[in-house]
């Protein structure tokens, strides 16, 4: 019965395919990921959508897409429209951005609420690397990517800052 349940788990674990996750834990520090941004902004979330962009490593020439398997060749993305409040550092031509990132469940993709303003670390290209040789991602000026790796890099190490900030103050207090 064990080797039967075994069996059937590695099938289910065969009929998906490959994905990768996203792993923050390049020991990235705030140092690098402001020498990583292009651009830092604080900025108003307009707009929030879903999008999606076509996998050309599943195109047959022949055939084009399949819409059966549309699954196999469609990734998605959220897509933000920004409004720019403040330059911290970079330079744009707008104050209006288009910002990418996945949809988050594993693919780095960071979200964010519509109406809310937060400061973003934004690059000009994609950090998906690891498709960019068959996905043809959104580009172009004014079009920016992010992901939740350099945000939660930023604000576990700011985090880590003021609370020793706080506890050299809670020590001085208690040592007067």
């Amino acid at each position: 019965m064990k080797g039967l349940l075994v069996v059937l788990t590695l099938g289910l674990f065969l009929l998906f395919k490959p994905v990768s996750a996203c792993s923050c834990i390049d020991n990235i520090s705030l140092k690098d990921v402001l020498a990583t941004s292009e651009l830092i902004v604080i900025g108003e979330i307009l707009s929030k959508e879903r999008v999606q962009v076509l996998d050309s490593a599943f195109y047959d020439p022949n055939t084009g897409f399949d819409p059966s398997q549309a699954h196999l060749y469609t990734l998605f993305l959220t897509h933000y429209q920004v409004e720019v409040k403040e330059v911290l550092f970079g330079k744009i031509s707008s104050t209006i951005l288009s910002i990418y990132t996945g949809v988050g469940g594993g693919d780095c993709g960071l979200q964010l609420k519509r109406g809310t303003n937060t400061v973003l670390y934004l690059n000009p290209k994609s950090y998906m690397w690891n498709r960019s040789d068959h996905v043809t991602f959104p580009a172009g000026p004014e079009v920016y990517w992010t992901n939740i790796c350099k945000h939660l890099m930023v604000i576990e190490e700011l985090n880590i800052k003021w609370l020793r900030k706080y506890q050299r103050k809670l020590t001085a207090q208690g040592e007067n």
